[in-house]
């Protein structure tokens, strides 16, 4: 399902920016000096903060999503530590028996904060071949399957287009389309198909995440069967499902290596993109009113990349947590440049009192009429080295939520 930005972040009155960083005040209150959301310099007298001014921040936020929706839960941490959580609401409700409350344990599809994680790995690989780093601005197009056609200006991408959405890929406006999906067919005729080089501007697309799934198997060497150019229609047909399945589970694989068995959180290796579970956490409709919960972790592998990962709330935390407080996941310098150049994050931005943050929200929506069930996750980070995850099964702009909720706090 595509992801949808929501248009409530055009409410802030926050003064966001684009690749802002740090900020310095003067005195009457203005924003104003260079822009560099360096840890060491971003506070110029480090705020210290005392295990109550956590409590009293978990409180805030908690304060604007019980009422708000459905079932919630979110962590809050210091300078890449666990410092408290709370959970409210039900993840299964009374028409979806059995009852079960919402805890910062339950499974969900993380929707596009998987974003985040194809990046990590995306930039692992990279930074290890030849030029390093440098290959974000090498051409995508020799990383895809071989036998491909490669459409109109498809050799002009580069990674660092994929990652910003600026690649020229633009969905089909026809809402009923079947050509706006992840799945490998859709993507192999998406680059046959070819961009208009005046599309090369910001336009968000779960496409460009998805090819990751097929680039970063053939990166990181796995065994992928190869197909001819001149391959009869029939045999065609089979070795392309039997490479769809390959890349998908290297795709996996390759980030369960070098990512979630990299976390401190239990049973690493078996996070997937599907939800096994007997009693699967729903989302919901807001308000609750008694129509049936919707589930949100079928089967994802073959197009995920985008989207698909299923992680609890601690999970997220601490993938989130471990990317930008230690070299566990990437070496500092490039975690860095992912958060100050947009590489897997949505936005960035000021509070009205001068803390500044990034974040990535996930978001699925289910349901037709306008009435939907819905699913938000968030990973956002403040300047005074706060960071915040939060999972819920409503639709709710929790990016505000956190924004408004840090602001609170700081009052």
């Amino acid at each position: 399902m595509k992801q949808k930005f929501s248009t409530a972040a055009k409410l802030f009155s926050l003064g966001m920016i684009i690749f802002t960083s740090s900020f310095k005040k003067n005195n009457t209150g203005k924003n104003e000096g260079k822009n560099d959301f360096s840890r060491s310099t971003v506070i110029t007298n480090e705020i210290r903060y005392s295990n109550t001014d956590f409590q009293k921040l978990a409180d805030t936020l908690a304060s604007r999503l019980n009422g708000n929706s459905a079932g919630y839960s979110l962590i809050i941490s210091y300078k890449g530590q666990y410092k408290t959580s709370r959970s409210g609401g039900q993840s299964r409700r009374m028409q979806d028996l059995p009852v079960q409350p919402f805890t910062m344990y339950d499974k969900y599809s993380i929707a596009s904060v998987s974003k985040t994680i194809s990046v990590v790995a995306l930039i692992k690989k990279l930074s290890e071949l030849p030029g390093g780093i440098s290959n974000l601005d090498a051409l995508v197009w020799t990383w895809l399957p071989s036998h491909w056609q490669m459409g109109m200006n498809i050799k002009t991408i580069t990674f660092r287009q994929l990652l910003t959405h600026t690649s020229g890929f633009r969905y089909d406006p026809d809402p009923a389309s079947t050509k706006n999906g992840d799945d490998y067919q859709t993507l192999k005729n998406l680059v046959a198909a070819g961009i208009n080089l005046g599309d090369k501007t910001p336009s968000y697309n779960n496409r460009n995440f998805a090819l990751l799934r097929l680039i970063i198997p053939k990166m990181a060497g796995y065994n992928i069967i190869p197909i001819s150019n001149n391959m009869q229609p029939a045999m065609l047909t089979v070795l392309e499902n039997t490479q769809a399945i390959q890349f998908a589970n290297a795709y996996k694989d390759y980030c369960r290596q070098v990512i979630f068995n990299k976390l401190g959180t239990t049973a690493t290796q078996t996070i997937d993109c599907i939800n096994t579970d007997a009693n699967p956490r729903l989302c919901y409709v807001f308000p609750v009113n008694g129509s049936k919960g919707y589930f949100s972790g079928k089967d994802a592998s073959l197009s995920s990349g985008a989207q698909g990962w299923v992680l609890t709330t601690m999970q997220i935390n601490d993938f989130f947590t471990r990317l930008q407080y230690s070299q566990d996941l990437l070496p500092t310098n490039l975690s860095t440049m992912m958060r100050d150049k947009l590489l897997g994050y949505d936005r960035n931005g000021i509070t009205s009192d001068g803390i500044t943050y990034y974040w990535k929200n996930g978001i699925y929506d289910f349901g037709k009429g306008g009435v939907l069930g819905s699913y938000r996750s968030l990973i956002i980070g403040f300047s005074d080295d706060i960071q915040i995850t939060v999972m819920t099964n409503s639709p709710i702009n929790l990016q505000n939520a956190a924004i408004l909720a840090q602001q609170d706090w700081h009052s």
